[in-house]
């Protein structure tokens, strides 16, 4: 059936079909660098959900290996790495201020019974020596997090302790 134009329905329902398929591969290969943000940002997510689980794994099963940690890092924020020095800024998270200069070993701790390997940021720089994850417990609160997350202000997790 034709409308007063000499379409069909069917003809500008497929066309409309069309038009939206096109759109949305533009789209989608028009900003491939948000893409990729996006991306690194998803595995930012997983390094930080794999260290909240493995320090409370820890602090349930081996308190006494837990409580160092929590009195290390207690009034800071610390990059979570095997490097003697994590000075200097790295990203929004871990800037230069509020980035304690002593990197935070958790090797010991954590390999091989709560984590195969320390989570690595993506992004180049970022190495065992410095992950690009930090720790930090303030005000009963520890909380664990990326340092340079890309597509958005922030990735973390908290857990409130009342530690005495």
């Amino acid at each position: 059936m034709r409308n007063m134009h000499g379409y069909s329905y069917l003809e500008i329902l497929t066309a409309l079909a069309i038009v939206s398929v096109l759109a949305l591969v533009i789209s989608t290969f028009a900003n491939p660098a948000w893409h990729l943000r996006r991306e690194y940002d998803a595995v930012r997510e997983d390094g930080v959900r794999d260290y909240m689980e493995a320090l409370l794994d820890l602090q349930l099963e081996e308190l006494d290996a837990f409580e160092p940690i929590f009195s290390e890092i207690e009034g800071q924020r610390a990059m979570i790495g095997t490097g003697e020095s994590c000075a200097g800024g790295f990203g929004d998270q871990c800037s230069d201020e509020i980035l304690s200069d002593t990197c935070l070993d958790l090797t010991d701790e954590l390999i091989p019974i709560y984590l195969e390997s320390l989570p690595i940021d993506p992004r180049e720089g970022f190495s065992e020596n410095q992950t690009g994850y930090y720790v930090s417990y303030v005000g009963g609160v520890f909380e664990v997090g990326a340092c340079n997350p890309e597509s958005r202000n922030e990735i973390i997790l908290t857990k409130r302790f009342s530690w005495e």
